[in-house]
């Protein structure tokens, strides 16, 4: 299913309960509402997909050009999409995701947690346009900076179209 939120992002949720195997497409999305809730010490022996302990298994597929993600609860259901998807063209797992378009994305061996930061990114951003020595100011902004904004929103005559095309960039 193709989210309506993000044309790029795709979910497939099947139920993991050998006992409810032909559960109704409704049901399972409003299973996943509730994901959170779930126990995760669903009976082995109930499971299809062995290596999942919630009642349904996900599979998220997020494709932007050619860089893919894929998340899931299930090593089950990502080998059987990696084995579809190897019908038509190559593709291969490369692990646990570190990097997604200048995206870091940090786990905690602990909680499960996910973080993700785009410093790297921004420091590039900054180093390339003469502001790495720049300093951040506070959200929302301090008063005395009303007159700066009030400033820069003012039109500009007779505009360069190279620097339009540098601001277009940053």
């Amino acid at each position: 299913m193709q989210l309506k939120t993000d044309e790029c992002v795709y979910i497939k949720i099947v139920s993991n309960q050998k006992d409810q195997a032909h559960t109704h497409a409704h049901s399972l999305h409003t299973k996943l509402s509730r994901l959170h809730e779930m126990r995760v010490d669903m009976p082995s022996t109930n499971r299809i997909d062995s290596d999942c302990p919630y009642p349904i298994s996900i599979l998220i597929v997020c494709s932007y050009v050619d860089d893919n993600l894929i998340f899931t609860n299930s090593n089950v259901l990502a080998k059987e999409f990696e084995a579809h998807c190897n019908t038509r063209l190559k593709m291969t797992s490369e692990g646990p995701v570190n990097w997604y378009l200048s995206v870091k994305y940090d786990r905690c061996p602990l909680t499960g947690a996910v973080s993700a930061n785009q410093e790297l990114y921004i420091n590039k951003i900054l180093q390339r346009w003469g502001m790495s020595e720049c300093h951040p100011l506070p959200t929302p902004f301090p008063a005395k900076a009303d007159d700066v904004i009030t400033a820069l929103a003012e039109p500009i005559l007779n505009q360069d179209p190279r620097i339009i095309k540098e601001f277009q960039e940053l």
